[in-house]
């Protein structure tokens, strides 16, 4: 993914932030840029949507959706998930 491209977020993304570190899973903004512009897995998802996945952890790793137009890439939802299930 192009270092160039500009992330933003939409609410329900930047609520999942506290929700997540509320339930004991904070993730990072880089994180998620990370995972965007230098994703492990890049898949082609419906109606636009790219699902990027990248390891966080030994166990977790974050799937984020997002939608590019242009040099923006808009992040959707995103959420870590165990590893073992989504690699191999």
């Amino acid at each position: 993914m192009s270092e160039t491209l500009d992330i933003v977020y939409t609410r329900h993304a930047r609520e999942k932030f506290a929700l997540l570190a509320r339930y004991g899973f904070p993730v990072t903004e880089q994180q998620v840029v990370d995972t965007i512009r230098d994703p492990a897995l890049l898949l082609e998802q419906s109606g636009g949507r790219q699902l990027a996945q990248k390891a966080i952890s030994e166990q977790l790793l974050l799937r984020v959706i997002y939608r590019t137009d242009g040099k923006v890439a808009t992040v959707i939802p995103f959420y870590p998930a165990r590893r073992r299930r989504y690699e191999n």
